[in-house]
């Protein structure tokens, strides 16, 4: 079996690497498809020993991976997998350590989620980081958002960043608030013209296309102008503490602003002085990726109005690589695994 790595600097040879054995109590799995993005390394958390990639999962080898079991150990529990599920892996510690491969063992059952049928391995294959964060966020705020809603008869919210995280966030905020969905109001903000058109696509009332030479008060002043009475929600779940400022910035006095736990901008005491209330989104579990699935299985307008992507050949993930540090691709990236062509990455 051989080993690919990507690389910022370089394309780096493949190496071989032997098909790992079931582990007794864990399951064996043969990949099938696996997410691709770019995170700069400004943004990036700290490198952790012993694994490749970034910790927060936009470059991570081997963390938001589908596939099919393929084997099962003799001692692994009573569980409800079968040999032939499609499955979606939760990033556990001992699953990114491994990178992207054409098996993948994972030892505890419970990290291993079973797709239905009407979820593709495609799309399975966006869930385990940026989907389950996503989702987190919209389960942190549900209920502030409903007693917005009872307060003021409506909730306006502005997304920052039209990416993946905010395609997932448009459709899950309209999903897991139904009886309310007439009432909430989301806008979108960006400088990525095409992940705009998507989102207005995807359910964004407004769009916001933000040029980013302009000085900050002045976006912010767009911002609020997005609805005639005010934004009372924000939600950046990008680690970036320009976007986060810009969030507050735009708010109502009294508003709330949802990001990922443990990155609130140090900027915030600005925050403060405006009476702002943050809800810090938890960055996943297995618990909210089961209930993400769930989510899409259960809603119809999800499973056809997912955020968008593109599937590449495993053989092209260095060019595709390359693109999205030069941010020439607007879809989500997903790298497809040949049963026929073994690699690890």
């Amino acid at each position: 079996m051989e080993k690919l790595s990507l690389s910022c600097l370089d394309e780096r040879a493949p190496t071989d690497r032997a098909v790992p054995s079931v582990p007794h109590d864990g399951v064996r799995i043969r990949v099938c498809y696996a997410g691709l993005c770019y995170l700069p390394l400004t943004n990036a958390t700290p490198l952790r020993k012993g694994c490749t990639g970034y910790r927060n999962g936009n470059l991570f080898e081997g963390f938001e991976i589908s596939g099919i079991v393929e084997s099962i150990g003799t001692g692994a529990r009573q569980s409800d997998l079968t040999v032939g599920d499609p499955v979606a892996v939760f990033p556990h510690e001992d699953v990114i350590c491994q990178g992207y491969a054409d098996y993948l063992v994972v030892r505890e059952l419970k990290n291993v989620v079973k797709l239905p049928a009407s979820i593709s391995l495609a799309v399975g294959a966006m869930l385990p980081t940026g989907g389950t964060l996503a989702m987190s966020a919209v389960i942190r705020c549900r209920e502030t958002l409903a007693n917005v809603v009872a307060q003021k008869g409506h909730c306006n919210i502005v997304i920052m960043g039209a990416g993946c995280l905010a395609h997932w966030l448009i459709r899950l905020l309209a999903l897991s608030n139904s009886a309310i969905r007439d009432r909430i109001h989301i806008a979108v903000a960006s400088d990525d013209w095409e992940g705009l058109k998507i989102a207005r696509t995807l359910g964004a009332e407004e769009v916001v296309l933000l040029d980013e030479n302009c000085h900050e008060e002045v976006l912010a002043e767009r911002l609020r102008d997005s609805f005639a009475d005010g934004v009372q929600m924000a939600i950046s779940l990008c680690p970036d503490e320009r976007l986060q400022d810009r969030a507050i910035r735009c708010l109502d006095k009294g508003g709330f602003l949802v990001v990922p736990s443990g990155s609130i901008s140090g900027d915030f005491q600005n925050g403060k002085k405006q009476d702002l209330q943050v809800l810090a989104a938890p960055c996943g579990s297995v618990e909210i990726l089961r209930t993400l699935v769930r989510t899409i299985a259960d809603g119809e307008g999800l499973q056809k109005n997912h955020p968008t992507y593109k599937v590449y050949p495993v053989e092209t993930s260095q060019t595709v690589f390359d693109d999205l540090q030069l941010c020439s691709r607007s879809e989500r990236a997903i790298l497809k695994f040949q049963a026929s062509h073994p690699v690890v990455w």
